[in-house]
């Protein structure tokens, strides 16, 4: 039987350690990500390039490839530092003989708060990606961002916006791991996306921490990119309905007795545009249990995690 622990709101529980900088480091992370991605998407759809790699194209050709290579001399996020339960077969095994083992706990999320929200500041562009609405594990989205091409009219201009959310775990009862296990659905509705080229994304990233007092879930090297649900280049000359992609997330904090893991959450969007608009008016991603496939469900799941400790010793 699973065991229910009421919702905590007091200061103990959900108090928000994604640290303002963390989140700053993330959201260039994540923008570079995304214009290199689009770049190199752009580059693999040049038919000339597909028979000779090296070929010169187009003056727009060598300036997608000097795009793409000044973006690599970027720093980027070497990703994988959680511990994914499924690349793991001990661990895989204990996560999902759940009966056999310790039960699992279901928790309920705080709401989610602003993070950072980003336009491109730059001559020509207006709009930017709003925040709808923000409830406990998760938020709404919409916005009307444009670029009218007065600058550089074949270079997207980037709008990034994040919302953060974080979880403390109760102390740990012993030495051994904590499981946690959670699904990030994500819906939308982009009605047009007129623009030379361009992008939509949406991400999830999840930090973890196996002692709040001595780390934040986002200090570098402890968060991970762990799903792009949303991945859609422009232009889209159709009404576009993105109906409840899932990201599963099953993963383990290794802990000692008596401290207090703690998980952080950083859901987002991103709109690239050249030359062009995107209209959605209503997005959303949204924390839910992980339920066998199949599995009808209701409001009951939504803003929830579930996980449980497990001793070292067997």
């Amino acid at each position: 039987m699973v065991e229910h622990e009421s919702a905590q709101h007091d200061l103990d529980r959900s108090t928000d350690l994604v640290p303002a900088d963390a989140v700053r480091r993330l959201t260039e992370a994540h923008r570079v990500e995304s214009e290199l991605g689009l770049v190199t998407t752009r580059l693999d759809e040049i038919p000339e390039l597909k028979r000779d790699p090296g070929a010169r194209v187009s003056d727009h050709v060598e300036d997608l490839r000097n795009r793409r290579d000044g973006l690599l001399t970027q720093p980027r996020r070497n990703y994988g530092p959680l511990n994914n339960v499924g690349s793991r077969p001990v661990d895989s095994l204990v996560s999902n003989l759940g009966h056999f083992f310790t039960s699992w706990k279901t928790v309920n999320l705080p709401y989610f708060a602003e993070g950072v929200d980003e336009t491109p500041g730059v001559a020509g562009t207006t709009g930017d990606i709003e925040t709808k609405d923000l409830y406990p594990g998760g938020l709404g989205y919409g916005g009307h961002p444009s670029d009218a091409g007065s600058t550089q009219p074949n270079v997207e201009k980037w709008w990034v916006h994040n919302w953060t959310c974080s979880y403390v775990f109760p102390p740990a009862p012993f030495g051994g791991k904590l499981y946690y296990r959670f699904t990030v659905d994500t819906t939308g509705l982009i009605y047009n996306a007129l623009a030379q080229s361009g992008l939509i994304n949406a991400f999830v990233t999840i930090g973890q921490t196996s002692d709040v007092l001595t780390g934040s879930p986002f200090d570098d090297g402890a968060w991970d990119t762990v799903g792009w649900p949303v991945w859609v280049t422009l232009p889209q000359t159709k009404l576009l309905l993105i109906d409840d992609v899932s990201v599963p997330v099953a993963g383990s904090i290794d802990i000692q007795a008596g401290k207090r893991a703690a998980l952080g959450f950083i859901y987002g969007a991103i709109v690239g545009i050249a030359s062009g608009f995107v209209n959605f008016s209503w997005a959303s991603m949204g924390t839910r249990l992980t339920l066998p496939p199949g599995t009808s469900y209701d409001g009951q799941v939504f803003d929830k995690i579930e996980y449980r400790f497990e001793p070292d010793w067997w």
